[in-house]
């Protein structure tokens, strides 16, 4: 006979920790603080301006706060995260293979979930982390996903149909705004998410019923001598508050503050909580500082942006013999003058047409002038540029941006500055990262209980963790129970999972390419360039680089550069086939005693028809308006030939270029 289950908390208990916790000081901060860094991200804030101006006046809003924003979350992840999973024995190779196999399933697990979602669940993550000062992850079993699985088949059906099925384990971004938690000596002691849902939702997701009033109850619930809980009703209309609340050892829903059908219940993945938090420094946003800084940046320019349309589009002003004073504008374009110089002249209105480019007739004893504001002090500018350095210490340095010319020790300096403050918050997100991956393993292990199949590759590089040079795709696969296949990991032969981020500014790339060509100088060599690659440059693979590097090395040999070049000539038919033997040069006519018989011009004398230039060289032949080919100090077969007369024949090669007949022309006639 099973045991009944008994919470230790009740509906009211929850309830009332719900409203206590909402109403604390510090959670109300936290919630103003990320309230207003969300409208500054949207552009949505409000501007100071006195009331009296708010009607008239035009608002600037800057997107400092939403630019920091943008550019923080994007430089943590300029590199992508990479996984390691730590074989439970290193000295057997099955273990390390089972580890090799787990790091390239936790990486297509997360393109999966991606993919599923439409979105990048490390990004998301990221820029949370950086907003809201905060960023939590759920990880949950989907049961539903496989809830027609195949009993019953062959385990070589099950594996087909377990690849094609939905994914079983979904990751999932929670809102700061909606999260409170109690935080213990050895972890969180329990986690509250609740937020606003539509009734016809939780009326067909948690089985409840609707009454008179529109509230929502469980139909199968009893109430022992009391009546219902007050609820919590949303302000939206429609909608009601759901409160999920979970413990190491139980687990509740609450809907208008009564407990859903079925709950509650034990905690599913006792003794674990499925939700991971990664906190900043004093859960406060990295923006936080702007906050000060961009509201009166904001108000300036503001201020600004009012003068020049004053100055622009001034105010008229119609003065009179008795006094001066300021008229308006009506929607009608017209300007009104009152004169005031008896009590009745307060109703002696001078209507005057004002249009732009025309002329205006004045009443006599009149006259037309605009009103104009005063100039703008230098220390209004001053300001909006000491405004503009503080932006840039409190946010994001212009080093950042590329906005710094400044190189070596200087440069050097203002990067580690800018990284330093980023590096708390890296090492939290890659925490919540390798806790969310170990508690995904163990679903696997312990509620799934079948292997779990995502495609990904058959080999990795096992830095870079990216699909090696000649690697295929492939089902890998994560078992509690081992398999024969080579793609599938057992889950008892891993051990913990450690995650890396690895933040690169814009503007290191050229100033460390600087420092590794000075500290790997030949001449005086400080450090190896495998070392230098991957420290300064942070090259994923380093052996790959230097493996190029020697090859170019190579390449750029004279020999080689021959071979490579006779090949490229060859094949544009600028030179017979390296296979036929080279033509044998014509002999010069001998006497009898067998030398050679001079011409009058002091030559040798040839046998009719034959050409009097010899075959030259490939390696002393020059270059005579021919491409070079980069790199390669190759000389080619000049393309001019001395006719008889001794000029030249343009295009001529000495002889028929290969695939010519008798007597076809080998270059273009003069005329």
């Amino acid at each position: 006979m099973t045991k009944k289950f008994t919470a230790d908390y009740e509906p009211d208990d929850i309830t009332s920790l719900y409203q206590q916790r909402k109403a604390d000081g510090d959670e109300s901060r936290i919630h103003g603080l990320i309230t207003d860094l969300r409208a500054y991200c949207k552009l949505e804030h409000e501007v100071i301006i006195p009331g009296e101006y708010k009607a008239i006046s035009r608002e600037v809003r800057t997107p400092f706060i939403r630019d920091a924003w943008h550019r923080i979350a994007s430089s943590m992840l300029a590199k992508p995260p990479v996984s390691h999973v730590e074989p439970k024995d290193r000295d057997k190779a099955e273990y390390r293979d089972a580890a090799n196999i787990a790091e390239r399933w936790d990486m297509a697990m997360i393109d999966r979930l991606n993919k599923e979602m439409s979105t990048d669940i490390q990004f998301r993550l990221t820029a949370q982390h950086v907003r809201d000062g905060e960023s939590i992850l759920k990880v949950a079993h989907r049961k539903d996903a496989w809830a027609a699985f195949p009993n019953g088949v062959s385990a070589e059906e099950q594996d087909i149909w377990k690849r094609n099925a939905d994914f079983p384990i979904a990751w999932r971004d929670v809102d700061r705004l909606s999260i409170l938690y109690e935080g213990g000596e050895y972890g969180d002691e329990w986690i509250l998410e609740y937020g606003e849902y539509a009734k016809p939702f939780l009326k067909q997701r948690y089985g409840m019923a609707e009454d008179s009033s529109g509230r929502l109850f469980n139909p199968k619930a009893t109430i022992e001598g009391k009546g219902w809980p007050e609820g919590l009703l949303s302000a939206s209309r429609g909608h009601r508050v759901k409160i999920e609340f979970l413990t190491t050892n139980e687990w509740h829903v609450l809907i208008d503050g009564t407990e859903a059908a079925g709950f509650p219940k034990p905690n599913p993945y006792k003794p674990h909580l499925n939700y991971f938090r990664a906190p900043a420094y004093d859960c406060e946003s990295l923006l936080y500082s702007l906050l000060f800084l961009v509201p009166r940046m904001d108000e300036l320019l503001t201020m600004k942006l009012n003068w020049a349309v004053l100055g622009a589009y001034p105010n008229p002003v119609i003065e009179t013999e008795a006094s001066s004073l300021l008229a308006g504008l009506d929607p009608q374009g017209t300007v009104s003058a009152v004169g005031l110089s008896t009590p009745t002249d307060a109703t002696n209105v001078n209507k005057v047409v004002w249009k732009p480019g025309k002329a205006i007739e004045l009443p006599p004893g009149q006259k037309l002038s605009f009103l104009v504001p005063p100039p703008v002090g230098k220390d209004l500018n001053e300001l909006a540029s000491m405004l503009k350095s503080l932006i840039d210490i409190a946010g994001v340095p212009s080093i950042m941006r590329g906005g710094d010319a400044a190189s070596g020790y200087l440069a050097s300096q203002m990067r580690a500055a800018a990284e330093m403050a980023y590096k708390i918050s890296m090492l939290s997100l890659q925490r919540q990262q390798e806790k969310a991956l170990d508690f995904t393993h163990w679903l696997v292990s312990k509620k799934i209980r079948q292997t779990v199949y995502v495609l990904g590759w058959d080999g990795l590089n096992p830095k870079t963790k990216k699909p090696a040079k000649d690697s295929a795709e492939a089902w890998l696969g994560l078992s509690p129970n081992g398999s024969k296949s080579k793609y599938v990991a057992q889950i008892d032969k891993l051990g913990p999972v450690t995650m890396q981020y690895r933040a690169m500014l814009p503007t290191d790339a050229q100033a460390n390419a600087m420092i590794a060509m000075q500290l790997t100088n030949a001449a005086n060599p400080l450090m190896g360039i495998r070392d230098a690659l991957e420290k300064y440059l942070q090259e994923e693979d380093p052996e790959a680089i230097m493996e190029r590097m020697e090859v170019e090395k190579a390449m750029a040999k004279e020999p080689l550069a021959s071979m490579i070049l006779q090949k490229a000539l060859e094949d544009a038919g600028l030179l017979p086939p390296a296979t036929a033997p080279p033509p044998a040069p014509p002999m010069p006519i001998a006497n009898p005693q067998g030398q050679a018989m001079i011409g009058p011009d002091g030559q040798p004398l040839m046998p009719p028809g034959a050409s009097q230039l010899q075959p030259v060289p490939l390696a002393q032949a020059s270059v005579t308006g021919m491409p070079q080919v980069a790199g390669i100090n190759m000389p080619i077969v000049p393309n001019t030939v001395p006719n008889q007369t001794g000029t030249s024949i343009p295009g001529a090669t000495g002889g028929r270029r290969p695939g010519m007949h008798p007597g076809q022309p080998s270059g273009p006639q003069q005329r």
